[in-house]
């Protein structure tokens, strides 16, 4: 009798937080959505402040500040691995490792023949400080 009564406060307690759980709504954001965000800064030695961004439908843009030259092309994302399909400056693609968070991108090359992606690209991007 002892063991049923004992059951039965047990399970009327999950019984009841279980709803309480179900109400409760965790926001996941997808590395695409961190991503396209907004776009990603970081300074280069030799080319000075470095932009890239990413758009939804899987293009990028990267732009060296120090003299405005735009480098277009498309990516792919699997699960952490990042393909620079095609590429402005570039043949090949390119295959990089991220590590993403709400205000950092890092990169790690995997696979790149492009000279200059792969002296830009490896490394700690930031998101961009608002100006006031």
């Amino acid at each position: 009798m002892k063991n049923a009564v004992f059951l039965t406060i047990v399970l009327t307690c999950f019984v009841k937080q279980v709803p309480a759980q179900q109400t409760e709504k965790v926001q996941v954001s997808s590395t695409l959505e961190i991503l396209i965000k907004h776009p990603w800064v970081k300074t280069h030695d030799q080319f000075g402040t470095v932009q890239l961004e990413f758009t939804k439908d899987l293009t990028f843009t990267v732009t060296l500040k120090s003299n405005n030259e735009t480098i277009t092309g498309t990516f792919s994302l699997s699960g952490d691995l990042l393909t620079f399909e095609t590429d402005s400056q570039c043949q090949g693609k390119g295959e990089y490792t991220i590590t993403v968070t709400e205000e950092t991108l890092n990169f790690i090359k995997k696979a790149d023949q492009c000279s200059g992606r792969n002296e830009i690209t490896p490394g700690i991007w930031k998101v961009p400080k608002q100006e006031n």
